[in-house]
């Protein structure tokens, strides 16, 4: 049985949730809930966006003819790219 599974099982049955009785006596700051929105740009051509920035980080200098190289990118707003 793991740490959460006792937390979760020890839960008092007075309807105190586990989490207010581990909190209990100590102070929290009042929170308020925010959204946050971000620009959204496109890159439509993103192999010549891709090597502009190449060009203007001097990476592509470095890279010689028949070298390999790899390019990695997070996923998130990609997701229909093929």
């Amino acid at each position: 049985m793991g740490v959460i599974d006792n937390i979760v099982d020890d839960a008092p049955a007075s309807g105190t949730s586990t989490i207010d009785s581990l909190l209990e006596g100590i102070p929290l700051p009042r929170m308020v809930k925010v959204r946050q929105t971000f620009d959204r740009p496109r890159v439509v051509d993103v192999e010549g966006e891709l090597v502009r920035k190449l060009r203007e980080s001097g990476a592509l200098a470095k890279v010689k003819p028949g070298q390999k190289i790899a390019v990695t990118a997070g996923s998130r707003g990609l997701p229909r790219c093929r």
